[in-house]
C-alpha cells in the first residue's frame, strides 16, 4: 500500500478468486493521487515489461474511479470512471504529482459497463502505453504516452486503485480477477 493499510480498503475474496478493492473517499484537501493512501503498488519488475488486470467495476456513485496506475513523483494511470452519462474509459497523467500539480486527461471515451482488461506497456526508457478490451484479447491505445519517474524511496511502481469523491451513502468496489505481469 502506498501508506499504511486501512481495515476496509480490500477484501480478498478467496474461493472465488479475485480481490475487492472498495472506492475510499479521496482525502480531505485531494491534489492529485500522491496524497492518496489506498494505492496497491509494486516496484517495476523489469526495465520492460507488460501488467493487465481483469475487472468488473460495481459504482454505486458519479465520481467513483478504479484503475491501473504507474506511480512516481510523475504518475498516469488508465481507469473506469461512473459519470453521470455512464461508464468512461479515461486515461490521465500527473507531472510534479509530489509537488501538488493537478492531474491532467489525456483522454476520455465512453464504455458500455461490465468487465474490462487494463494494460500498461512499459518499454525502454520507462516509456508507458495505456490500453484496454473488453475481451482480453483486443486491446485499443488510449491517451498519450508517458515516462515514468522513480519515487522517492524506490523506483516507479505499478498497481490498482479505487477511490470515491466523497463520503456517505454505499461505496462502490472494483473486483480484480486477476493482475498479470510478463
Amino acid at each position: 500500500w502506498h501508506a499504511n493499510p486501512q481495515p476496509g480498503w480490500a477484501f480478498p475474496a478467496g474461493r472465488l478468486g479475485f480481490l475487492r478493492l472498495i472506492c475510499v473517499p479521496l482525502p480531505e484537501g485531494f491534489r492529485n493521487l500522491w496524497d492518496v493512501p489506498n494505492l496497491l503498488l509494486q516496484k517495476f519488475p523489469a526495465p520492460e515489461f507488460t501488467a493487465t488486470a481483469k475487472v468488473t467495476f460495481t459504482p454505486t456513485a458519479n465520481g467513483e474511479t478504479t484503475g491501473l496506475v504507474i506511480m512516481g513523483t510523475d504518475y498516469a494511470y488508465l481507469s473506469l470512471v461512473k459519470e453521470a452519462d455512464g461508464l468512461h474509459m479515461v486515461q490521465r497523467t500527473a507531472r510534479n504529482a509530489d509537488k501538488g500539480d493537478r492531474e491532467k486527461e489525456n483522454e476520455t471515451r465512453i464504455v458500455p459497463g461490465g468487465t474490462f482488461y487494463l494494460r500498461v506497456k512499459v518499454s525502454g526508457g520507462a516509456e508507458c502505453h495505456f490500453s484496454y478490451s473488453a475481451n482480453g484479447t483486443e486491446f485499443t491505445p488510449i491517451g498519450e504516452p508517458f515516462t515514468a519517474r522513480p519515487g522517492r524511496w524506490i523506483g516507479a511502481k505499478v498497481g490498482l486503485f479505487a477511490v470515491r469523491n466523497a463520503n456517505g451513502g454505499e461505496y462502490g468496489y472494483a473486483d480484480y480477477d486477476w493482475f498479470r505481469v510478463e
